[in-house]
């Protein structure tokens, strides 16, 4: 007969089982049946390149406005890294662009919180942008960009002017 420790580990494991499938039962519903590694691959495009909606994942025009959230790309289930530590289960989050009618269509499901609406201009490409902060708080450069490529470009810039680069429009457009 199994002891109480082993009926307690029995549960945990089917807690996360049951986890896990409910997760995977709501990522195919949300996503409209598209496969994991399908939602991974273009939310992780949204993120780099802004060029979809991570949500609905219709493709956004250059100037398109959009709101930056943050999603879960993938989930890293528990495992053993190579030096034998326990590494447990974790969710990898990025800050992804949406579309106005997937920002809208959320909005009935938040809850209310002490959150505003900021907007402003991406400082990358120029792209209206709506953020998410607290009232009071300074917007760090990465929540004032729509993806990573606008965010290495706005890294540039700011250190061409630091460094006192004349052309620093001219030595970014050299260097792609």
């Amino acid at each position: 007969m199994p002891d109480r420790a082993q009926i307690e580990d029995w549960k945990a494991e089917w807690k996360a089982a049951g986890l896990a499938i409910r997760r995977a039962r709501e990522a195919r519903q949300d996503h409209g049946g598209r496969p994991a590694d399908e939602v991974k691959r273009l939310r992780e495009q949204a993120a780099e390149t802004a060029a979809y909606c991570a949500d609905c994942f219709t493709p956004l025009a250059p100037n398109q406005s959009v709101t930056l959230v943050s999603r879960v790309i993938e989930h890293v289930p528990a495992a053993y890294s190579g030096i034998d530590t326990f590494v447990p289960p974790h969710d990898i989050v990025r800050a992804v662009p949406i579309c106005l009618t997937c920002w809208l269509s959320s909005m009935p499901n938040r809850s209310p919180s002490s959150l505003e609406t900021r907007r402003l201009r991406c400082e990358g490409c120029g792209r209206p942008l709506r953020v998410e902060s607290k009232p009071y708080r300074h917007l760090p450069l990465h929540q004032r960009c729509c993806c990573a490529a606008c965010l290495l470009t706005s890294k540039r810039r700011h250190n061409y002017e630091r460094r006192g680069v004349r052309d620093a429009d001219e030595a970014l457009l050299h260097r792609w």
